[in-house]
């Protein structure tokens, strides 16, 4: 992802800004790195935007968890509603690789880029069940 693809929501410059804002932060890692730390945010944002517009950004996994607690139970709810994402992204991309398919909605890296997103979603999943819990 470079500057110059157009991504809604991300002033011209802005990820340029961010990626050396971001080496100057880590200097001691490899760019590439880095590139894809800030192309995570990126899409972060934009599926965010689709997801949850301006209301809760873990709002989906909240409003999936509902439907899941019948099946699973309601403990750590949206976590594990993460989860299973991870493992249907997970499934694609084995299927994809496996099978030699190129994907018609979401590439390759795409699911790769998902897979990259989630364990930091259930990490903030997991700390706000945890602070609802203890009332922080």
């Amino acid at each position: 992802m470079s500057d110059d693809r157009v991504v809604p929501f991300v002033k011209p410059g802005a990820r340029d800004r961010a990626l050396e804002a971001m080496k100057a932060l880590c200097p001691h890692g490899h760019p590439d790195f880095y590139e894809a730390l800030v192309d995570m945010g990126i899409v972060h944002s934009e599926k965010n935007y689709d997801y949850a517009g301006d209301g809760d950004p873990l709002g989906n996994f909240k409003r999936v968890a509902k439907i899941v607690e019948a099946i699973v139970g309601p403990e750590n709810g949206p976590a594990k509603v993460a989860v299973i994402y991870v493992a249907k992204q997970f499934d694609a991309v084995v299927d994809m690789l496996a099978h030699g398919r190129t994907a018609k909605v979401e590439s390759l890296d795409d699911k790769l880029q998902d897979l990259s997103i989630y364990p930091q979603l259930i990490r903030l999943l997991l700390k706000e069940s945890t602070q609802h819990d203890t009332g922080e």
